[in-house]
């Protein structure tokens, strides 16, 4: 139960504080700056796979189970991750080619920055699951 809460703790404080730097970047950034950084998250979530699928919540639940299934969903995940690199990685030329528009450029740019985040999710599910499993 413990777990669950502090579980729960940890998401509204991402929240709260997803939506104050949000606010401050919208203040201090250039209009089109600050377009062109919320137009490649917006194509990033659009084509990378959400946290691995879930499949530190599916670890979860099968907590008697744990070792034994955690190469199965470590490889998925790999799999997972490998998509969606893939795919943002073909998108970056779709959207770089405008012709030489800095906006373009930029959220290019932006897109191979954030190619890296599927492989960060990946390499954490597994410790991330369990350490939210010592925590219950």
């Amino acid at each position: 139960m413990a777990g669950s809460i502090m579980h729960s703790v940890q998401w509204l404080l991402n929240k709260a504080l997803t939506a104050a730097a949000t606010l401050a970047l919208a203040h201090w950034l250039a209009p089109a700056v600050y377009g062109a950084g919320m137009q490649a998250l917006s194509i990033y979530q659009a084509l990378a796979l959400p946290l691995v699928l879930g499949l530190g919540d599916v670890l979860i639940t099968r907590r008697s189970a744990f070792r034994t299934v955690t190469a199965s969903a470590n490889r998925a995940g790999a799999v997972a991750a490998a998509v969606s690199i893939t795919m943002i990685v073909v998108a970056v030329p779709i959207v770089r080619a405008g012709g030489g528009d800095p906006a373009r450029e930029s959220v290019g740019w932006l897109l191979l920055a954030l190619a890296v985040r599927p492989l960060l999710e990946w390499r954490l599910m597994v410790p991330l699951a369990a350490m939210r499993l010592r925590m219950e």
